[in-house]
């Protein structure tokens, strides 16, 4: 079963996405900010990270910077609210694997999720 970390500080969020994955047959793992994420990828070695781009704190793309120091492989999918084509190719350009637009088509993302988890 394939662990997918979600890291976002909302609640509800985390829940919502946690029920999809769920139902996908994905084991999801939770952390509410981007530090606690950087301790789960490495204590918990995830096969994917769902993460929010703005979080209080460490936000997902300074998240997403230091995680490639360490694991360049690892898919890691953006969430944001932010439609703007530079933020999405800063997070691109910094080694994200797909940037995806909220709110989303669970179809969709679904699709994402199985294409990063096998690498195509």
């Amino acid at each position: 079963m394939p662990r997918i970390l979600m890291i976002d500080d909302s609640m509800f969020q985390r829940f919502s996405l946690g029920k999809l994955l769920k139902g996908l047959g994905h084991e999801p793992l939770e952390a509410a900010d981007g530090l606690s994420g950087l301790r789960m990828v490495e204590a918990e070695k995830p096969d994917l990270i769902v993460m929010d781009l703005n979080m209080p704190g460490q936000g997902g793309l300074e998240t997403l910077i230091e995680i490639r120091k360490f694991s360049a492989a690892l898919p890691v999918v953006i969430l944001s609210a932010d439609i703007q084509d530079t933020t999405r190719s800063r997070c691109l350009e910094a080694g994200a694997t797909a940037f995806v637009n909220k709110p989303f088509d669970a179809a969709g993302f679904s699709a994402l999720i199985g294409e990063c988890l096998t690498g195509k």
